[in-house]
């Protein structure tokens, strides 16, 4: 069916299922039952949705509804009322609301099989809109209610009930196969079918290939042309088009185009990667912006930093930003070159077009075009760099 309005009745079921946490709650490949469901709702065409939930679950579960779509929760006494009210505003022109009341799963009508047995009734019900209305209005039986007045969605329509966590497993190979058969009709190449793994929410551009032992999660955003893994793990990232990831994690950050990545480097939340850039093995970067065409060679270690474009990090490289007090910010000018296995210890400045000979310890600023070496004079050669530059 397809309606814009849905009431979901989560109930603790943890008692009978023996779990933590509601079925709805439980997750197939990292996201919640009730993710699936309310994706697959927005997909088909409902936007507004009455949730009724206890309340130590609300907060979680209200987390699990995609964004555009309005959300009504509540599990107190005046559910009864607020539903009315629910109801009421709903557009006129829809006669019939969705009312799902035990765990259940919708997959695209072009993800159904052949059916040869008769249908499989749900407790997901379409129901007249205004015959719930009237019957909120007395003392009544939701359950009875639904037996006598709703019409029981089936697997024919692509509705499916859940009732315990085997169910769960069973349907994870065939989501994630919807999910990469999806991404694959809109130009995207998936190497390895049973070792890739996809949150419906995930949005993949045209011409990317996803290599083995890729994960993308979270509403993840890729762009177009990029390569991915083998053995990515992407959360909750945006991947400009070309950039190229390999055996390594990205979280809650933004890589820009054409970039490359790894293997084994690791970019945590709050880092923002220019175009360009190239971020070696073993690289570790968090809360930081780097500038377009910035080089990060093996072993790098980098927070709380602020590097320009067309700088230059030798491999083993690191920022000291904590002093037990406070976090401090290092900030690196564009195009400086910092050699191999240098501190450089927040808060420090470095200038434009700054040398750092390898090996040194930084801890006071150095000038535009200066050169700073070990503990020395790390107040800068003047003019250094301009005079020993390699003309092109």
């Amino acid at each position: 069916m397809t309606t814009q309005s849905c009431v979901i009745f989560l109930s603790d079921d943890t008692v009978k299922t023996g779990l933590n946490k509601p079925l709805m709650l439980q997750n197939i490949m990292g996201t919640a039952l009730l993710s699936w469901l309310s994706l697959s709702l927005k997909e088909q065409g409902t936007s507004r949705f009455f949730l009724l939930c206890p309340e130590q679950y609300r907060d979680e579960a209200l987390r699990c509804f995609p964004s555009g779509t309005e959300v009504t929760a509540t599990a107190g006494e005046d559910a009864s009322d607020k539903l009315h009210v629910f109801l009421s505003t709903a557009p006129v022109e829809e006669k019939e609301v969705c009312v799902i009341t035990q765990p259940v799963l919708l997959l695209p009508k072009s993800a159904t099989p052949d059916f040869r047995n008769a249908p499989v009734p749900t407790r997901a019900f379409a129901v007249v809109r205004r015959a719930l209305m009237d019957a909120l209005d007395d003392r009544f039986s939701f359950q009875d209610f639904f037996a006598e007045n709703g019409r029981p969605m089936t697997d024919r329509d692509g509705w499916y009930s859940i009732s315990d966590a085997e169910q769960l497993a069973d349907w994870q190979a065939i989501l994630n196969r919807e999910v990469l058969c999806r991404l694959v009709k809109n130009g995207v190449e998936v190497w390895d079918y049973r070792n890739t793994y996809v949150d419906a929410d995930v949005f993949v551009g045209k011409g990317t290939v996803l290599l083995p032992g890729t994960v993308l999660k979270n509403g993840t955003v890729v762009g177009r042309n990029c390569r991915l893994g083998p053995n990515a793990l992407i959360d909750h990232a945006k991947i400009d088009d070309g950039a190229e990831i390999s055996n390594s994690n990205v979280s809650g950050a933004i890589i820009g185009a054409g970039t490359t990545l790894g293997p084994f480097a690791n970019v945590g939340a709050g880092t923002v990667i220019g175009k360009h850039c190239r971020l070696g093995s073993g690289v570790q970067v968090k809360n930081s912006t780097l500038g377009d065409d910035v080089t990060l060679y093996s072993g790098v270690y980098l927070s709380d930093c602020d590097l320009g474009a067309g700088t230059c990090m030798g491999a083993n490289s690191v920022t000291a930003h904590y002093d037990r007090e406070a976090i401090h910010r290092t900030v690196v000018g564009d195009n400086a070159f910092v050699g191999a296995n240098v501190t450089l210890v927040a808060p420090v400045t470095l200038g434009r077009g700054a040398y750092i000979a390898a090996g040194s310890v930084v801890t006071q600023n150095v000038p535009d075009d200066a050169l700073a070496s070990a503990r020395g004079n790390q107040s800068g050669k003047k003019d250094w760099a301009k005079s020993h530059k390699v003309k092109p």
